[in-house]
């Protein structure tokens, strides 16, 4: 059985973690955490997250678009 809630915070590797778990990610409903690096590996993860069906959010659990990214440093990703 898969954990309810993962965390990333791999000093910029976070992108190659989750396209690790791509399968996983589609599989199943998991709570997401992940902490951003780069402005461009931001974007990069947004589109993936959304890809993979997630709802991305800031920490207060609002919502946020894909240009709001590149002014958040941590998310998370609900499906």
């Amino acid at each position: 059985m898969p954990p309810d809630l993962i965390k990333i915070d791999v000093e910029g590797a976070e992108p190659g973690v989750l396209k690790g778990m791509e399968k996983v990610l589609g599989e199943y409903s998991l709570t997401i955490f992940v902490a951003l690096d780069s402005k461009e590996k931001r974007k990069n993860i947004f589109n993936f997250l959304k890809k993979m069906k997630y709802k991305i959010l800031n920490l207060e659990m609002k919502k946020i678009d894909f240009y709001q990214i590149s002014e958040i440093s941590e998310i998370v990703a609900v499906k």
